[in-house]
């Protein structure tokens, strides 16, 4: 009987120990697959933040495109208002050289 009872726990024990054994393996090649699935994690964060960064670089261009063109459109008015202002002190200049011509 105490055999019985020996061999009993022995093959307890030693269920115990076996499945201990395989948990711990278990862990041990989880590792691997846990390592990798974390570093899928990190690069799938950083495209995520790559992308973001991209949207916001997008934007702010669109941004500047805009606000490019309309500096353009304003340097264009002002080039024409110059040129009409170069033209009316030009027939300024030929009035008072007429003016001055008459006078003397």
């Amino acid at each position: 009987m105490r055999l019985r009872v020996a061999i009993g726990l022995g093959l307890a024990a030693a269920v115990v120990a076996g499945t201990a054994a395989a948990q711990g393996a278990g862990k041990k090649s989880d590792d691997p697959i846990s390592a990798e699935q974390k570093k899928l994690q990190q690069t799938e964060r950083q495209l995520r933040e790559e992308k973001q960064k991209a949207a916001e670089a997008r934007a702010r261009e669109t941004s500047v495109l805009a606000e490019l063109e309309v500096i353009e459109r304003r340097l264009a008015d002002k080039q024409r208002e110059i040129r009409r202002l170069d033209a009316r002190v030009r027939r300024a200049a030929g009035d008072v050289k007429s003016l001055r011509g008459e006078v003397l």
